[in-house]
């Protein structure tokens, strides 16, 4: 269109009837999967059409009811160069259906050979053997892809149950072995929870690395620390940095590093800094959400976590450049435009979002390199934080609110004397949520010691009235008694709400703080509580006195008898 448009007009029937031949086909081909002609895991037999300029070869299923791509790479475990010459058009072949790639539209639908193969080469050198132990192959196929994915499922399981534990958060030395090497960094697993984990080549050495294979290679035994974790992605970094006593250890002799590990970790442990501790540090990035990161003294790391950091969301609306295409553009907090992209000009940058303005005027005033002064902020309900992750904050720096902006020094100048400040305002915070903690405790050990006297006071045969609420019942606000065992058999007869109700005692457990109680038995006829609730309720002092009398019967019968 851009070279000859008048070219592509003359063409466009032939083009248009092109695109409805595809378009049938897809729609030919998801029918056709709905069906259940092509489950991932069966065998499929099909007729050559064609063989594809990549290599692969198209076969129509189902007399011609659907189209699939055998890709070259899925013929056979030998390599393929081309399918051209393996299979002529209208030749018959039986084929794996593959699970559907990612990526891939609803449409498609992919075969192998290759995962048929009884030996790798076999497609090339004997093909019909390949057809003839189909079904064989394609079981043990569907096998090793169960137990696959049983094992994708545990170590997700593993993953997660790492990210999510307190112990693991940057404050233990961890152990495990190289599985993979690539040039920008290394896979291992680790030994105690066998998760996988990754080493970057920058965080090997504070000497620096070109490349992972130059220090390390499969099967090495490696100690590390953790970096961090990345809970949406169930990603696991380290880093063997801290370890390291003088720069460029880990590239001279990294087994001599491994050896002393335990003794330089713990004391790298012991020299991070606090929490409510005022640090130092230099920007060493700042992320499109504002996020800076800030190197400390001694190897430590901490996060300026976005900019609401810095207080700046408040404000209604700030005019700053647009971008390359030179436009400007009108930003607040909902909603970003820029007359360059209304404007029709064609360079791409002129379409993409422009920077949240509250990034640019961080980046205005905070730029790598910068020494700054930041406050480990106080973590009362977390695990103890990460030398390698801590938490900074500028604006609880700040005397009055937007400081850091207009005058980024004078924040630094009076940080000392705010954070004294602040120390003992936390403080104090500290000490009043104590107080309502064990105000709050107090009284739920004083509703519990009168739980337990009114569980210690019943006994068997007591008629109880009381009032169902949420699988438990109240009397008059001072005993809690969870239903349990036959009552629950009323579920959907006793209305649960504030529905009172009588129950007879059968057994009083003090040691568990717990009664076991029953309707049952004190129905007139079997079937009262289903059919009229308020009957068996209306009865109850009778039918509880003539349980007591039934069970004081049989206690005096048992006795006789012995």
């Amino acid at each position: 269109m851009l070279r000859d448009p008048q070219l592509v007009y003359g063409r466009a029937e032939e083009m248009a009837a092109r695109w409805r031949r595809k378009q049938q086909q897809r729609e030919q081909n998801i029918t056709f999967r709905r069906s259940g002609g092509a489950e991932a895991g069966t065998v499929v037999e099909g007729t050559v059409l064609a063989t594809t300029p990549a290599g692969g070869v198209l076969v129509s299923l189902g007399g011609g009811a659907a189209t699939a791509l055998i890709r070259k790479q899925e013929i056979s475990n030998q390599y393929v160069e081309s399918a051209v010459g393996l299979f002529s058009p209208g030749t018959t072949l039986r084929a794996l259906v593959l699970p559907p790639r990612v990526g891939s539209a609803r449409h498609d639908i992919f075969l192998s050979t290759k995962a048929l193969e009884p030996s790798p080469g076999d497609m090339l050198r004997d093909p019909q053997l390949v057809y003839d132990r189909a079904e064989e192959m394609a079981e043990a196929w569907r096998e090793k892809q169960e137990e696959r994915r049983a094992q994708r499922y545990e170590e997700r399981g593993r993953q997660h149950s790492f990210i999510h534990s307190s112990e693991n958060q940057g404050r233990k030395l961890h152990e495990g072995a190289v599985v993979d090497v690539k040039p920008h960094g290394i896979t291992m697993e680790l030994t105690e929870t066998r998760v996988k984990a990754m080493l970057s080549k920058d965080e090997i050495s504070a000497g620096g690395v070109e490349a992972a294979g130059d220090v390390f290679k499969v099967v090495d035994k490696v100690r590390a620390c953790l970096l961090r974790c990345d809970a949406d992605t169930r990603s696991i970094w380290l880093t063997t940095k801290p370890l390291e006593t003088v720069p460029g250890d880990m590239l001279r002799d990294p087994g001599r590093v491994y050896e002393q590990a335990g003794a330089v970790f713990e004391t790298w442990l012991e020299k991070a800094p606090k929490q409510e501790d005022l640090v130092e540090g230099v920007v060493t990035g700042i992320s499109d959400e504002g996020e800076v990161s800030v190197a400390v003294e001694g190897g430590y790391r901490g996060t300026v976590r976005s900019c609401w950091s810095f207080g700046w969301r408040g404000e209604e609306q700030e005019l700053v450049p647009a971008d390359e295409a030179g436009g400007t553009a009108a930003v607040s907090t909902d909603a970003v435009f820029t007359d360059a992209v209304f404007a029709g000009v064609s360079d791409p940058s002129a379409h993409r979002r422009p920077e949240d303005p509250c990034v640019t005027r961080l980046r205005a005033v905070v730029r790598v390199g910068d020494k700054i002064k930041a406050m480990i902020l106080p973590r009362y309900y977390h695990h103890e934080i990460s030398p390698l992750a801590l938490p900074l904050s500028i604006i609880c720096l700040q005397v009055t609110p937007g400081d850091f902006l207009r005058d980024p020094q004078l924040v630094y100048a009076t940080a000392e004397e705010q954070a004294a400040k602040l120390r003992v305002q936390w403080q104090l915070d500290r000490e009043e949520r104590a107080e309502k903690r064990r105000a709050v405790e107090a009284v739920w050990e004083r509703k519990e010691q009168a739980r337990l006297a009114a569980i210690a006071a019943m006994k068997e045969g007591d008629l109880l009235e009381g009032r169902i609420h949420a699988d438990s019942l109240f009397d008059e606000g001072r005993l809690h008694v969870a239903l349990h065992g036959k009552l629950k058999k009323t579920k959907g007869t006793i209305e649960r709400s504030e529905t009172k109700f009588r129950a007879l005692v059968i057994t009083p457990d003090l040691d568990n703080g717990r009664v076991l109680l029953s309707t049952k038995d004190l129905e007139p006829t079997p079937g009262d509580m289903l059919r009229d609730p308020q009957l068996v309720y209306n009865r109850a002092v009778e039918m509880a006195a003539r349980w007591r009398q039934k069970r004081e019967a049989q206690a005096a019968g048992t006795q006789s008898d012995s």
